[in-house]
């Protein structure tokens, strides 16, 4: 039997034709490729990546929070000219970020933990003999503040602060005029002199109240 005439069906037994064209909107089946980056765009990361490891390798101050470099330039040479820093400054930047955690950005400390540095008879007294202890090698132990007593520990700055910088956060607390505080300025050389005086301090562990009572408050500048 002929195969009927308009029967599109191929002749051949067991053969499957695709009848449906295709459709020209199909695109073309993705395939994986690399495609080479722009010269250009290679060319600005190297530029931008290596001005921005410059740029933190120059100015990280060692990574530390506290090592900041009252004289760094930018760029240019070097010269022997030190710029002067003035320690009330340099001293309300440190105190809020090294001290304003526990005796509160205000001075007034936290009732019962920390003790209130505003018109504290510590901050105040004659001197800062003792109140330099304290920065260098911490307090530990009891200890009255305007008439309320607190147990707490205070952490030592001996290897974290320079003398400049002690120097420049007791200035601040002493001469803070919005707290009506107007004691004597503190000199980095007098931190100097407390510091080598009291060098083997940290193998006795921080000062105690007593300890720091039994020491005049005002030590000569050297």
């Amino acid at each position: 039997m002929n195969p009927d005439p308009d029967n599109n069906t191929p002749a051949a037994a067991g053969v499957v034709a695709d009848l449906a064209p295709a459709d020209p909107r199909e695109h073309i089946e993705p395939n994986e490729a690399q495609r080479p980056m722009s010269l250009w765009y290679v060319t600005f990361l190297c530029l931008f990546f290596g001005w921005g490891g410059y740029y933190v390798q120059r100015y990280s101050a060692d990574y530390g929070a506290l090592s900041y470099d009252e004289n760094a330039g930018f760029g240019g040479a070097k010269t022997n000219i030190v710029k002067q820093v003035d320690p009330y400054v340099l001293g309300k930047r440190l105190f809020e970020n090294v001290c304003a955690k526990c005796h509160q950005p205000d001075g007034h400390g936290v009732a019962g933990q920390y003790p209130p540095l505003v018109g504290s008879e510590w901050a105040l007294a004659s001197g800062p003999a003792r109140m330099v202890r304290i920065a260098l090698d911490g307090l530990q132990g009891p200890i009255t503040v305007k008439g309320a007593g607190y147990n707490n520990t205070m952490t030592p700055h001996r290897d974290a602060l320079n003398d400049q910088q002690l120097a420049a956060i007791l200035t601040y607390v002493r001469t803070q005029k919005e707290w009506g505080h107007n004691a004597s300025a503190v000199a980095p050389e007098e931190v100097a002199g407390i510091r080598n005086k009291t060098k083997d301090r940290a193998a006795l562990g921080s000062w105690t109240a007593a300890e720091l009572l039994a020491l005049p408050d005002h030590e000569p500048r050297p």
